[in-house]
């Protein structure tokens, strides 16, 4: 935050220019006398309705309903007249934006009476967010020019929003798994292919697929990853036994065959032993799915998420099956492969057994079921 020549800072200054020196008390006495010639019913209205109402004079806060302070995580009007509207739009969360140009933008708006509408992501008393839409408008009383900050919680239907959104991405994600299955020729095209998928369709910051070994220590080898690694799966020690190296969420799912969440990295003791390395690169939850088929366990679908508690119910089933097809496209392969080794060995065999015969010094003649001759060596 930038200071000005008097050592103020910048975001100090914004507020004080909206505001200017308005005098607290003769404006809320004008707004109360004017709304007590009459407008019962206004307040009584004000107070019924679920958005906040916010009058203001110039930036400053004169009168607000019920709902204003439920909104913003107040207890009384005391915590919010007198003060700039500016307070209480700004600074949002760390990602919603600069504070400085919200502030301006906001001030903007204000000192021009051009009054658009906006939609922030702001921080209640408690340091709770939610999304807000707010609307700007003004309005003359008794001759005093007011403007009118109508502020509507809109959380709920931004999650709405925000949980179509990753099942969309997760559909897409299926699908475009589901093409590569049929196109892939070998098993590391086909599990570095489908982390790809994940991160580039799916939109998670970085996925991996582990391979349970039979080794003494049960280890789970790195066989595939794409996105965010930063050489995080070089730092770490996984594995599937029930020990103390077995209880993050890829062992368990292992363990267990059952999908595993990781609600949030920062809090779950079970997930102590990676903590530090998943949280510093911007990870917070992730979800390892059992890659299992006909009963055998292969090993595990991992995927991270920027976000706590990042997979929804629908998202999860999809996932799921993804983790299904990955695992009958491991085994689809894998017989392809054996079948190919059993014809090459067959094609060998014949091949040493006609050499053999051929070389023979005997006479060899070889029927058919039907007594024919079907071979006569030299």
């Amino acid at each position: 935050m930038t200071e000005d020549e008097n050592g103020s800072s910048s975001e100090e200054g914004i507020v004080r220019k909206i505001s200017g020196r308005h005098n607290k008390q003769h404006e809320d006495k004008l707004l109360r006398e004017a709304m007590g010639k009459g407008c019962e019913v206004l307040r009584t209205i004000m107070d019924s309705v679920g958005d906040a109402i916010i009058f203001l004079k110039g930036a400053e806060i004169v009168e607000c309903n019920g709902a204003a302070l439920q909104i913003f995580g107040l207890k009384n009007k005391e915590d919010f007249s007198g003060h700039s509207i500016v307070e209480f739009l700004a600074p949002l969360q760390p990602d919603g934006g600069s504070s400085a140009e919200k502030l301006e933008e906001i001030a903007h708006a204000l000192r021009n009476k051009k009054f658009p509408m906006f939609q922030l992501r702001h921080i209640r008393k408690d340091g709770t967010p939610f999304d807000a839409e707010v609307s700007l408008g003004g309005f003359e009383l008794e001759g005093e020019e007011y403007t009118k900050a109508i502020v509507r919680d809109v959380t709920e239907r931004m999650n709405l929003v925000k949980k179509l959104d990753r099942v969309n991405r997760t559909l897409r994600t299926l699908s475009e798994g589901n093409q590569m299955l049929v196109r892939v020729e070998d098993e590391p095209s086909l599990l570095n292919g489908i982390c790809e998928v994940i991160v580039e369709h799916g939109g998670y910051p970085f996925a991996w697929v582990g391979f349970a070994e039979k080794d003494e220590e049960k280890t789970v080898r790195v066989v595939a990853f794409a996105g965010r690694d930063e050489g995080y799966l070089k730092t770490v020690h996984i594995a599937w036994g029930d020990d103390e190296k077995g209880q993050g969420p890829t062992g368990r799912a292992i363990r267990t065959k059952k999908l595993q969440f990781v609600k949030d990295m920062r809090k779950d003791p079970r997930y102590a032993p990676w903590r530090e390395e998943t949280v510093k690169r911007g990870f917070l939850s992730s979800i390892a799915l059992p890659i299992i088929f006909e009963n055998e366990v292969f090993g595990a679908l991992n995927i991270y998420a920027d976000e706590t508690d990042a997979f929804e119910t629908e998202e999860i089933r999809l996932l799921t099956e993804m983790a299904k097809d990955l695992a009958y496209g491991i085994h689809a392969l894998r017989t392809r492969v054996l079948h190919q080794k059993a014809e090459k060995a067959l094609r060998e065999s014949e091949k040493k057994y006609r050499l053999l015969v051929e070389t023979a010094r005997d006479a060899i003649i070889l029927h058919d079921m039907e007594g024919q001759i079907k071979f006569i060596n030299s």
